[in-house]
């Protein structure tokens, strides 16, 4: 989710402080130089180490995350695999055998080994993922507690509510209001209408 919700280069740092330990492993500093290296066309020797992680690894795989995240559930099973396979290198050359090898396939493993920590995070998503409904939200992906909800917290919701109260009174106000002074002027008896 913090992924996911990761804004710009600013907030990398303390991203990477609090869950490097999850992906930090399973990040490739060759495959990394090699996007670095097939995208610049610029001298890519003038960026650092940290800025090729983030400007070739990092954002990528958020923006990834983000399209997985709002995906359908076939989409999210196909994602789960290719970011895996793509950033993590999670996967085997056994499965890749045909006339044309793909650029991720000449770092992939023999086999598949066991299964590492970000595949775990990845299988865990699926189904699990929404998107705040709130258009100002500050961190629209979250993971919900129930089915329906919209909103990934009650001030994130507070608008819509608002919207549907003024909805509501805007088209049922007038015909509440005189049956509550009907019901009113009942209760107080006669005595209180002839006042």
């Amino acid at each position: 989710m913090d992924l996911a919700n990761l804004r710009d280069e600013s907030a990398a740092p303390r991203f990477k402080r609090r869950h490097g330990d999850k992906f930090l492993p399973e990040s490739t500093d060759q495959l990394i130089r090699s996007w670095a290296i097939r995208g610049e066309e610029e001298d890519v020797g003038n960026l650092s180490a940290e800025q090729k992680f983030w400007k070739y690894w990092l954002f990528p795989l958020r923006d990834s995350v983000r399209r997985l995240w709002t995906g359908d559930e076939r989409e999210k099973r196909w994602g789960t695999f290719r970011i895996l396979e793509k950033y993590f290198l999670v996967g085997s050359r056994r499965f890749a055998a045909g006339p044309i090898t793909d650029d991720v396939e000449w770092f992939l493993p023999a086999d598949l080994g066991p299964e590492t920590t970000c595949e775990r995070i990845f299988a865990h998503m699926s189904g699990r993922t929404s998107y705040c409904q709130n258009p100002n939200c500050a961190a629209p992906y979250f993971f919900p507690t129930r089915r329906s909800q919209k909103y990934c917290s009650d001030v994130c919701a507070i608008p819509a509510q608002r919207d549907s109260k003024r909805k509501w009174w805007s088209e049922n106000g007038a015909r509440w209001r005189a049956r509550r002074t009907a019901c009113n002027a009942r209760e107080m008896g006669p005595e209180a209408q002839d006042k």
